[in-house]
């Protein structure tokens, strides 16, 4: 990207674990919201803060104002790929978000698909407090941690994060906690494959069509805008 964005142009899953695992930091999903949220659109501007591109809006900002080509990079899958394909014997997990029941449904689950990695932290997104996080995390050992508070409030804490330990790499994942425990249904396989899973989420929350066109109509003239 240019020189002042650490939005990554992964052409690859692979070559997205494998960065993650040597460059620790906070990792932020990127879309078409996202580049229009000024403040997420600065973030990645920051040291040990990288972007990757989980929609088309964002795929096609890359390829107009850069003309770099990548793939979408599914934040739903990223961070199973990550446990998955590490190739440390294990990995000290955080997990902070969605509802109480949800929280400890995604724990349990992890605990079976991936005995390897151990749980060390976990609290839901309702009731936690940023900073007995902060401390509790700074007095840890933990590695990775998982934060689905919605953007930008898991970035912003994500970021105060790795701003008190910089060996800590932080996934801000939204609603991949819902999916992976089966509370939430992802979209069909054909929609995937299509890049239409944006619009089978507005059809099940069709309230985020006003902020939709709202991003839409800023992304709009971020395009516009000179370099």
């Amino acid at each position: 990207m240019d020189n002042n964005s650490n939005l990554q142009p992964f052409s690859s899953m692979n070559e997205a674990v494998d960065f993650i695992k040597n460059n620790q930091g906070l990792y932020v999903s990127v879309n078409l919201q996202t580049l229009a949220n000024q403040y997420l659109f600065t973030l990645l501007r920051k040291p040990q803060v990288y972007g990757y591109v989980d929609g088309i809006g964002a795929q096609f900002y890359c390829k107009q104002k850069h003309g770099i080509s990548t793939i979408k990079i599914s934040g739903c899958e990223l961070w199973l790929e990550l446990l998955k394909r590490n190739s440390q014997p294990s990995y000290s997990l955080a997990v902070i978000g969605a509802t109480k029941q949800v929280n400890s449904l995604v724990v349990k689950k992890l605990q079976q698909d991936f005995p390897q990695h151990s749980i060390d932290y976990h609290v839901d997104g309702f009731t936690y407090n940023s900073g007995v996080i902060l401390e509790e995390l700074r007095q840890s050992n933990v590695d990775l941690v998982f934060i689905a508070l919605g953007q930008p409030k898991q970035e912003k804490l994500g970021l105060e994060i790795i701003e008190q330990n910089s060996t800590i790499t932080v996934l801000g994942i939204g609603g991949a906690l819902d999916v992976y425990s089966g509370v939430l249904k992802r979209a069909p396989t054909v929609l995937v494959s299509l890049k239409l899973e944006w619009l089978y989420r507005l059809a099940l929350q069709p309230r985020r069509v006003p902020s939709l066109v709202l991003s839409l109509s800023r992304f709009l003239k971020l395009l516009v805008k000179a370099d």
